[in-house]
């Protein structure tokens, strides 16, 4: 019967740590999506305005407003991978918090389990 509580522990740590894990793959690929969305903007800065340079317009283009609006774009996308990354930081906490409480019942199960031997043992 102790084994049964012990493969249970064993089982939910496992679970854990891959639940740990899986979470921490999402909050990496999260922050590299945001560095690369980042990236891709200034690389496109950069087209614009060597693009802007090289062509003739009739008039001319505000380009502070285009990089404002560009701007934009990087702030909302930061907005949002810093809106996944805390949701994904919460399931993180969430997933810790179940396995601690789980983790506390089954040990409290052992050990009645224990006492309950030694007094049999005892009688």
């Amino acid at each position: 019967m102790e084994r049964t509580y012990i493969n249970q522990l064993s089982e939910l740590e496992s679970e854990y740590e891959k639940n740990q894990r899986k979470i921490e793959e999402e909050l990496e690929e999260a922050f590299y999506e945001k560095q690369k969305f980042g990236r891709e903007l200034e690389n496109l800065s950069e087209n614009y305005r060597y693009h802007y340079q090289q062509a003739e317009y009739s008039e001319p283009i505000n380009m502070s407003r285009v990089y404002h609006l560009l701007e934009q774009c990087k702030d909302d996308g930061d907005r949002v991978v810093n809106q996944t990354m805390k949701e994904l930081e919460n399931k993180q906490e969430e997933n810790t918090i179940h396995y601690k409480k789980q983790t506390r019942l089954i040990e409290d199960e052992l050990t009645l389990l224990k006492e309950k031997e030694r007094k049999k043992e005892n009688e």
